[in-house]
């Protein structure tokens, strides 16, 4: 089987044996499984990189709470920033959203804050959000 390529005649006949286009079919796959194989390494090292920072942060995180208990502080644990909504973060990150709302579920009760532009923690935010949700309602 031949195949024919289009091509000057300077290159020669422009046929193409079958033994000939599987090589380049090989060497096609060769290529893609070497730069495969590269990004593979690369992110691999990339998760490895991470968890060694996330490591050194926790190590770093113990010793501060080491020294802070010494000094006889107490570290404040009222409020984990994974339990912070998603969308308060992101409202909170994003300083071109002033006066954009957000809307909270606390405790079964939905809640729309608005967010200005003026910077804060979103923790704070959110203890402050759920003390004032968990405040008795007056029947009016």
């Amino acid at each position: 089987m031949a195949l024919k390529t289009p091509g000057p005649a300077s290159r020669g006949s422009g046929t193409i044996r079958a033994s000939q286009a599987w090589t380049v079919r090989g060497s096609i796959n060769i290529v893609w499984k070497e730069r495969h194989s590269r990004r593979m390494r690369r992110l691999e090292n990339e998760v490895a990189e991470a968890k060694a920072g996330q490591a050194e942060l926790q190590r770093r995180v113990e010793l501060f709470e080491k020294i802070a208990a010494a000094a006889g502080v107490e570290l404040d644990d009222a409020v984990a920033v994974d339990s912070v909504p998603p969308s308060l973060l992101a409202a909170a990150q994003d300083p071109r959203r002033t006066g954009a709302p957000v809307w909270l579920d606390v405790d079964g009760c939905e809640l729309i804050a608005v967010v200005d532009g003026e910077g804060g923690d979103p923790r704070e935010w959110w203890s402050a959000i759920q003390r004032l949700a968990s405040r008795p309602r007056s029947a009016s």
